[in-house]
């Protein structure tokens, strides 16, 4: 999955006013399914076996919270990422907090649009002042259709993650499995030993023996961390939507004022 880096926008403040769009219901969903008891016991102490079940479990669920930090985002020029999204890419939805060097924004993809709000250092950052910052602090501004490459890194950030334990399965020839805790809860974690020479650069998965999800991936140069495997709802558009045209993230053009 590759993304442009993450461009500034061009806002003109001054004009910005806002408009309340009626939020929708989210739609219900269940919790991820836990190993029915009747299932034959798997054998966790079988590298292949835990990230292949790891692998078809991800798939069977519709949406995720994923953490994410390391060169999957700095190459964005971000330091992390905090998103909850349904893992359909035909038709993304999901909302993503994205950090850097002390400011913030927030991506919300929903209906085919995407929104955007930042916070007072994300909108000061280049310059811009003035009474226009305290409006763009009131809403979320659109952005114009296919700008962006932030949409859709939930289920880009899966698939990756689908695609590192594959090349694990085809490339690792040393690995070590041990049991352990997070939060309290058992868990095992799939280590490749030191001296392997992996091309998916997966270094270990912590994944939860009952249902078989991953909950951490640690690579040579990036972290992921999961829950609330098929919790999040689906997003409708934001509240308040900014009255001004939509941004072009593909380009470096913020108007200072």
């Amino acid at each position: 999955m590759s993304h442009a880096p993450l461009a500034t926008a061009r806002a003109t403040p001054d004009a910005v006013s806002t408009s309340t769009a009626v939020e929708a219901a989210p739609e219900p969903t269940a919790t991820a399914p836990a190993r029915p008891a009747s299932d034959p016991p798997l054998q966790w102490t079988d590298p292949n076996t835990l990230l292949m079940s790891s692998r078809y479990q991800m798939w069977q669920q519709h949406s995720v919270h994923l953490v994410v930090s390391g060169s999957m985002v700095t190459r964005l020029g971000m330091d992390q990422m905090d998103g909850r999204g349904q893992l359909n890419t035909k038709n993304k939805n999901e909302r993503s907090r994205f950090t850097s060097k002390g400011a913030s924004m927030t991506l919300l993809t929903s209906g085919g649009h995407s929104y955007l709000k930042g916070d007072r250092a994300f909108w000061t950052r280049d310059g811009l002042s003035g009474p226009g910052v305290h409006k763009l602090l009131s809403g979320y501004a659109r952005v114009k259709d296919g700008s962006s490459s932030l949409t859709g890194m939930v289920p880009g950030i899966v698939s990756d993650t689908d695609t590192y334990f594959g090349n694990g399965l085809a490339e690792y020839e040393l690995f070590d499995v041990r049991s352990g805790t997070r939060n309290g809860r058992p868990v095992v974690i799939v280590f490749v030993k030191q001296g392997a020479k992996p091309k998916g650069k997966l270094m270990s998965a912590t994944i939860d023996p009952t249902s078989g999800l991953p909950l951490v991936v640690e690579c040579t140069d990036h972290t992921v961390t999961f829950d609330e495997w098929g919790q999040v709802k689906k997003f409708g558009k934001p509240e308040n939507i900014l009255d001004m045209p939509p941004l072009d993230l593909g380009r470096s053009t913020r108007t200072r004022t």
